[in-house]
């Protein structure tokens, strides 16, 4: 199967052969990719609610309703299938673990909230978790990049970070891009810093993804740079 959401707060679902299965009207406006597997597809409105269909019938499954913020943040987010459920961030600074059956499982704070008025204490996780040699992590608009043991959610590390993306990873370090367009870059095992690269402020720049020998990312203009992913150059 295959799931897409339009601009009408609709979720459409197409065969393997594309075909129009069927779609459904939404609760609000999709603000998330959709999840498609374990004969589910599974959206986040931006009413922040997770509901899941039955991806053969369009037959609505369960729905998880989160607690609702005074403000969020337009940052582009996703979920993601880990073990026997799903990862969802909250606009709470928290990663949400919900079973195939929409109970909740799990419940991490990525960071608290901080600040007197609601602009300061916007604390969403932005962009998808992130599940990569043993660890989970996320991280947060104006919040913090934390790594969590996937096995028993300990707590490996945390770093203080204005995040605008997800992280992504390669063998050894995790990165993410700040809200001023530098690109950072720490070490899986400690979370020291390894580098930052300063060259590319404001470009809205993407977190860097591995390609071959190097890191890639996209930015706002439809430039790709290749880093040197050992010094960020």
């Amino acid at each position: 199967y295959a799931a897409v959401g339009t601009a009408k707060g609709e979720v459409v679902v197409f065969s393997a052969e594309g075909k129009e299965l069927w779609r459904r009207t939404l609760s609000s406006e999709m603000d998330m990719p959709p999840l498609v597997g374990h004969d589910l597809v599974i959206v986040h409105t931006s009413d922040t609610r997770v509901t899941a269909f039955r991806a053969k019938t369009g037959e609505q499954a369960w729905r998880y309703q989160a607690q609702m913020p005074v403000l969020s943040v337009r940052a582009p987010r996703e979920m993601l299938f880990f073990a026997d459920g799903i990862l969802v961030g909250d606009a709470s600074g928290k990663l949400i673990g919900l079973s195939l059956s929409g109970k909740p499982a799990l419940e991490a704070s990525i960071s608290q909230p901080s600040g007197i008025t609601e602009v300061e204490r916007l604390n969403d996780v932005v962009g998808g978790p992130l599940a990569v040699n043993g660890l989970l992590c996320a991280a947060t608009y104006q919040g913090r990049l934390t790594c969590m043991s996937s096995q028993n959610g300990m707590t490996r590390w945390s770093v203080k970070v204005n995040a605008v993306t997800g992280p992504t990873a390669d063998s050894g370090a995790i990165y993410v891009v700040d809200a001023k367009g530098v690109i950072h870059a720490y070490s899986q095992a400690t979370g020291a810093e390894l580098w930052k690269n300063e060259t590319m402020g404001y470009r809205a720049s993407r977190a860097p993804v591995p390609a071959g020998r190097y890191l890639a990312t996209g930015d706002v203009e439809g430039c790709l740079h290749l880093l040197d992913p050992r010094t960020g150059r």
